[in-house]
């Protein structure tokens, strides 16, 4: 999934997040997705009904943007607790980094964070 020295944005949502929360992250992903210009973006989700999965992530359909499921507690992050949609990137060693939890309302902080991901990824393609 990751090449040696690069990163992997990831968008973290699940089922006990608020709908409309999800709705505008994923949102944000696909904008990202178009700024960053690569495929190191992916979405881990935990769902306990692939239906609804399938019905929140519709609007990623076609976008090339991979979702992976994961149980609830694998990754062990303890922002996991906010219950909200977070990002965070990882790199080829699983060491998780650049973790941020947008403010719904505040745009301005999310165009921040891919700023500055964007500047992460292209100084590791250099």
């Amino acid at each position: 999934m990751l090449r040696a020295h690069n990163e992997l944005a990831i968008l973290r949502i699940n089922d006990s997040n608020c709908g409309l929360c999800i709705e505008v992250e994923l949102e944000e992903i696909l904008s990202f997705k178009t700024k960053l210009g690569t495929n190191q973006i992916a979405v881990f989700a935990t769902f306990k009904s692939e239906r609804n999965l399938k019905l929140m992530t519709n609007g990623l359909s076609g976008s090339g943007i991979p979702i992976f499921t994961i149980d609830y507690g694998e990754l062990k992050l303890p922002v996991d607790e906010v219950n909200a949609p977070y990002y965070f990137t990882i790199n080829s060693n699983h060491i998780v980094n650049h973790t941020f939890v947008p403010i719904r309302g505040i745009k301005p902080l999310n165009e921040s964070y891919f700023n500055a991901i964007s500047h992460v990824f292209s100084s590791q393609s250099k």
